[in-house]
């Protein structure tokens, strides 16, 4: 997983820049997966999804909406799920969307 801003050498306007196709779809870009997965927080539920780049037409607002609509799979039940996983190093199950130790 690549997030923009766990590295240092990046800065906010970058991140900014990243996240620009997806104002207005009601989710917000958090990096990449696997280099071909957006990874994207839905700001109403606060679950994390990964939708394949080639099928999200970035073409700002409703467009790009309906296409994460249509083809988002769920990575993790909540964001707070993502930061124990990549920031704490607690082992998580991407197929029952689960930690390991629970």
């Amino acid at each position: 997983l690549q997030l923009p801003l766990m590295f240092p050498n990046k800065d906010l306007s970058e991140f900014e820049r990243s996240n620009t196709i997806f104002h207005g779809t009601g989710f917000l870009y958090l990096g990449l997966y696997n280099e071909e997965y957006y990874v994207l927080l839905d700001l109403k539920s606060e679950q994390v999804y990964q939708v394949d780049m080639a099928r999200v037409r970035p073409t700002l607002g409703e467009e790009t909406r309906a296409d994460i609509l249509r083809w988002a799979l769920p990575f993790f039940n909540k964001f707070e799920d993502l930061v124990r996983c990549f920031f704490g190093g607690e082992l998580y199950d991407e197929d029952e969307l689960t930690f390991d130790i629970e």
